[in-house]
């Protein structure tokens, strides 16, 4: 049957629709939004959204895409943000914000000297929770912000999943479960022992269910359309921006950064890069393969505090130009460079040291110059990828896709991590990625 195929991405900071046809897998619409879902809070590190706003902004959205293309909907895939949990009473509804995967309560948050992470760490004998993850936002409503009525949790893709398309939120597919801790990579299911330690038992958390599933079936007009379990945004990132899956590199760049690839399940060398290193993650993937995926809390999101450290000196002067102007001026500066020195812009911390900050070195009075600080801190950056993805990622012969407004929007940020990762960057032609990716396993789904 000819028609189309849906993937809907619940990103941080927007939503975004791709439409695919079939056959031929050609893009026939993009959308996006902006979410402008964050809260206000006075602690800084506290990091919620609405639940409710993004679910009348994906509605919206949905509405506008049936309303515009006139043909037949033949199935729905969805992504988001990962890591992130709401709470739901026992009718299903949602009595907590979204706490998003940037949330620091797990490190903040103290008792007896020791924060949430290093108490879950040390009762389960992990070290792979990290603040922001499902697990520890859940941890720290039970034994500090004694969050009451809570009968269970579920992602923020999953609960939009149930809401807009009556997917049970008591399942859930292995690449989100995985993102909320205490996941069992090597039997595919919750750490049983894990729970036990936090004084959980697997009936208080979602049902595992097999990645590519079909969720549920959803009605439109008499018709009925397939809608996939929903999967983590990464894997499908990666799906949607590279074309050999077994080989390619992606080097994503959003609000964080994450450089990502494939490896066989059977190949035991990927346990010995992960251990110890909460920066590094195994996660689920499809067909017998693990998406290894080094994570950066420093994105888009560090190169945007230099923006505001130059709008604010204009501020201070009495003076101000538009956003856009000072992003071109900006990348017009990085390409004067003469004498760089060394950045490690790492301002938001790393997972695997929260407390970590941000260095300058080399600084002297010939070179600290803003040209010099603009390309040396995009040049920091690229490093720091490079530097987590490991001898593993070099390896990799495949083609290296960069995907996300931080590498898009910067034609010198890509010169500059071409530079030093010594490899061509190729750049996805679908700008929304992770919708892609979710649109093409939806297809894939029915139409093996």
């Amino acid at each position: 049957m000819t028609g189309y195929a849906l993937g809907i991405d619940l990103g941080t900071s927007k939503i975004a629709l791709v439409a695919i046809s079939y056959p031929g897998r050609e893009i026939l619409m993009t959308k996006s939004q902006p979410a402008n879902a964050y809260m206000e809070f006075s602690e800084p590190w506290r990091k919620e959204q609405n639940v409710r706003l993004i679910q009348e902004v994906v509605s919206s959205m949905f509405s506008g895409v049936i309303r515009d293309i006139p043909m037949p909907l033949l199935s729905i895939g969805i992504t988001g943000q990962m890591h992130g949990i709401i709470g739901l009473d026992k009718n299903k509804n949602p009595i907590t914000n979204l706490v998003t995967w940037e949330d620091q309560r797990g490190n903040e948050l103290y008792h007896n000297g020791e924060s949430i992470i290093e108490q879950m760490s040390y009762r389960c004998g992990r070290n792979d929770f990290a603040s922001g993850y499902g697990l520890v936002t859940l941890e720290a409503w039970r034994k500090f912000d004694m969050v009451e009525g809570i009968k269970s949790i579920c992602t923020l893709p999953d609960y939009i999943g149930y809401n807009l398309f009556h997917l049970d939120p008591g399942r859930i597919a292995p690449s989100m479960a995985h993102s909320l801790g205490g996941f069992d990579l090597k039997t595919m299911n919750w750490d049983n022992n894990a729970l036990a330690a936090l004084g959980l038992d697997q009936s208080e958390l979602p049902e595992i269910c097999q990645e590519c599933s079909v969720g549920e079936n959803f009605f439109i007009d008499g018709r009925v359309v397939p809608v996939i379990q929903p999967l983590g945004d990464s894997q499908a990132a990666f799906l949607g921006a590279t074309s050999n899956v077994n080989e390619d590199i992606l080097l994503n760049i959003g609000t964080g950064a994450q450089l990502s690839y494939t490896v066989d399940i059977q190949d035991e060398e990927i346990w010995k890069l992960t251990k110890d290193n909460p920066d590094v993650d195994i996660r689920p993937f499809l067909d017998n393969r693990y998406l290894l995926s080094a994570n950066s809390l420093n994105g888009g999101n560090v190169y945007a505090s230099l923006h505001g450290f130059f709008r604010l000196f204009l501020e201070h002067m009495g003076t101000s130009v538009e956003d856009e102007i000072l992003w071109d001026k900006m990348d017009e500066l990085a390409s004067k460079n003469d004498a760089p020195f060394q950045v490690t812009p790492v301002l938001n911390g790393m997972r695997s040291d929260p407390h970590t900050c941000g260095i300058i070195s080399g600084i002297d009075t010939n070179n600290f110059t803003p040209a010099n600080l603009i390309y040396s801190w995009l040049r920091g950056m690229a490093q720091h990828y490079r530097e987590l993805g490991g001898d593993f990622c070099r390896s990799k012969k495949g083609d290296f896709y960069g995907s996300g407004n931080g590498v898009r929007k910067n034609p010198r940020f890509r010169k500059i991590i071409e530079e030093v990762f010594n490899r061509t960057l190729h750049i996805p032609t679908c700008r929304e990625e992770a919708a892609m990716g979710a649109a093409v396993l939806s297809l894939d789904a029915i139409h093996p």
